[in-house]
């Protein structure tokens, strides 16, 4: 069996931490807990118990409880709160049915209730949905209890042209509207092509669009990229980004590009790059295997995207250490999950926090 797609929140006095896995056969959602010092105070639950594949979790805090969403068989989204000490409060409340695809969901507290964007294919038309079907980012809003407020909306005007398009939208919340990330293929024009760009979009806190869809400006326009990780900082959003190499942008509210193609890491093969604030800098945490095995990294950058002391590595042991889940600042404490090959040839998932 295997561990997958680690995610981690945290509620001020420990860091709950969600993962899929694959030890009964088919994959579930499993929760686990670790204190302020990194140590286990609440031993794996298993969230799910389903005959098909729970995949893709997001973990949320509300400040008491942790809100769980997850894709069941790559078609639907349900949704589970759980206690701090593992009680199911809300058991699996179902509040997306989709037509081929609705996965890749990320999710936010905005202190009263949990907004919730996913990548999704209903609309596709005219490629294949076991190929590369068009979709786009869609946004709901849940309550502090699971249930579904309004209707599911949808995020971009324009669908994107494959399933790597629009793949995995994020979601932040700043205080007073949400800010949606996607990657986008729609300028490839067909249902396959290789032209990425990095969009966004502006919703007040009912889930009205205000603004969008805006591109990122890069000063070259081509490659592979893919948009993995989102902040605020209070002013702007830090964007990090993937290409073989690892960049940052940041981009205002209104949608202005203020900085683009910042290279952080270009070492090896760099991948999966992370960003939180601190409150003074922006940090990152990435996999790169410029040390033979990939590892996990960690540095500062300044307000600029310029990278501030010396390079952390996080992880020493053999075999691989890949697939980071989102970074946390948390009382001026850095925090991250990882799936970790050290014990066998399968994945785990590993925990790690530090100043």
């Amino acid at each position: 069996a295997t561990s997958g797609q680690p995610e981690i929140a945290t509620d001020k006095s420990s860091t709950g931490i969600v993962w899929n896995d694959s030890r009964e056969g088919n994959e579930e959602v499993y929760f686990a807990r670790v204190n302020n010092v990194g140590s286990h105070i609440l031993n794996e639950n298993r969230v799910t118990n389903t005959t098909g594949h729970s995949i893709t979790p997001a973990v949320v805090s509300d400040g008491k409880d942790y809100g769980i969403f997850w894709s069941e068989g790559s078609t639907d989204i349900y949704f589970s709160k759980v206690s701090k000490n593992g009680q199911i409060l809300v058991d699996s409340n179902h509040l997306v049915s989709g037509s081929g695809y609705s996965v890749h969901i990320s999710a936010v507290w905005n202190g009263s209730e949990y907004g919730v964007t996913w990548w999704d294919v209903r609309d596709n038309t005219g490629c294949p949905i076991g190929g590369n079907p068009r979709g786009r980012a869609y946004f709901m809003r849940v309550s502090k209890d699971g249930e579904k407020i309004g209707s599911e909306v949808p995020v971009p005007t324009e669908l994107s042209s494959a399933l790597t398009g629009a793949y995995r939208p994020l979601i932040v919340w700043t205080g007073t509207h949400y800010g949606i990330f996607w990657t986008d293929q729609r300028e490839s024009g067909t249902c396959y092509g290789n032209e990425h760009n990095i969009y966004y979009a502006k919703l007040d806190q009912n889930g009205n669009k205000i603004l969008g869809d805006i591109k990122l400006i890069r000063p070259s326009s081509s490659g592979n990229i893919h948009i993995q990780s989102v902040t605020w900082d209070g002013e702007n959003f830090g964007i990090a980004y993937a290409h073989g190499v690892l960049y940052f942008a940041k981009m205002s509210p209104s949608g202005d590009t203020l900085i683009s193609d910042v290279i952080f890491a270009d070492e090896g093969y760099s991948n999966y790059p992370k960003i939180a604030w601190d409150g003074s800098n922006y940090v990152v945490a990435w996999s790169s295997n410029k040390d033979g095995d990939n590892e996990i990294y960690f540095k500062k950058l300044n307000t600029l995207g310029n990278i501030i002391g010396d390079e952390l590595r996080i992880t020493n042991q053999s075999g691989d250490s890949s697939f980071p889940s989102n970074l946390i600042v948390d009382n001026g404490e850095y925090k991250i999950a990882w799936l970790d090959q050290r014990d066998d040839t399968i994945y785990e998932v590993y925990f790690a926090q530090g100043q």
